[in-house]
């Protein structure tokens, strides 16, 4: 059974030990134990063996979100999945300056990711009569910006070794109806030079491709290799878009990655100033993430 949690985190950790960067994470560091619950989720093999292993790593946004991910991914357990998620957020924004400036921003920006991908994004952004629903729509729209804030920010520290958040951050853009990607494309239409709707399916082609290019050097080839056809598929329905003015399919699969590449350099420089002053008093409406629905899909490319 191939493990699931985020192999790059865990690979960072142990390498680097603990941060010196600021005061309440360290004193979250020292409680944790990598090698230790690394080798208790390695060898889990039912649910009932991971709600034990949950009860002993509640206190910090990754174990929470690996939990939330294992048990999402190994045993589709959506409603447990789901609530080790919010708990994750939940820590996260006691500490969220700290958590922003560390390598835990990828589980916070991750938990935000895997809960608004596998929620009926209409369901809760449009009222009875298919308009925009003002207030979920905001706090909903503010969740997935922040998702991509935290997760960007872990890539652009990490440069190219943070494979699970580029997996992570094309999860949340390419969710079942794509609606996130195409709020985030409609809301920096400025930035990409483009009026295409399909700016959304570049951004997460150099996602794909990066995560693919991660877990084969780590020897995770399956995982890459779905992350390679996911980039190959999606690129090949752009065949008949026109992109910077070019059509598609006269890009290779690299030329349009590093597109979706110098696209989210923009996007996130604009966001991290827009939010600069946000951070340190970070708040999302939890009680709206608590009601998301929560379901099983699989991409369609």
């Amino acid at each position: 059974m191939e493990i699931l949690i985020p192999i790059v985190l865990m690979i960072y950790f142990l390498l680097k030990g603990k941060s010196k960067r600021n005061k309440s994470i360290d004193i979250i560091q020292d409680k944790l134990n990598f090698e230790k619950f690394h080798n208790q989720i390695t060898n889990c093999t039912s649910f009932s063996n991971l709600k034990v292993i949950a009860e002993n790593y509640d206190g910090h946004s990754y174990y929470l979100q690996s939990i939330g991910q294992y048990a999402l991914r190994e045993f589709e357990e959506y409603d447990f999945a789901k609530m080790q998620f919010i708990n994750a957020i939940s820590v996260g924004l006691k500490y969220p300056e700290e958590y922003f400036n560390s390598k835990w921003s990828h589980s916070f920006g991750a938990s935000i990711s895997f809960l608004l991908a596998y929620t009926d994004a209409y369901k809760f952004l449009k009222n009875k009569d298919g308009n925009w629903h003002s207030s979920n729509y905001k706090d909903l729209k503010k969740a997935m910006v922040v998702a991509y804030l935290f997760i960007s920010n872990c890539i652009k520290k990490n440069k190219n070794i943070m494979g699970d958040s580029h997996a992570e951050r094309s999860l949340l853009l390419m969710e079942k109806n794509m609606i996130w990607g195409r709020i985030l494309v409609e809301e920096y239409r400025h930035l990409l030079g483009s009026t295409s709707k399909q700016d959304s399916s570049v951004l997460t082609i150099y996602d794909n491709v990066m995560a693919a290019k991660f877990y084969q050097s780590v020897g995770h080839v399956n995982m890459g290799n779905k992350n390679l056809m996911v980039a190959r598929n999606t690129h090949n329905l752009l065949e008949d878009i026109a992109i910077a003015g070019k059509d598609a399919n006269r890009y290779s699969l690299n030329e349009i990655a590093e597109l979706g590449r110098r696209r989210h350099n923009r996007i996130f420089d604009t966001l991290s100033a827009n939010y600069s002053s946000e951070i340190a008093n970070l708040d999302l409406n939890i009680k709206l993430l608590k009601n998301c629905t929560f379901d099983k899909f699989t991409f369609d490319v």
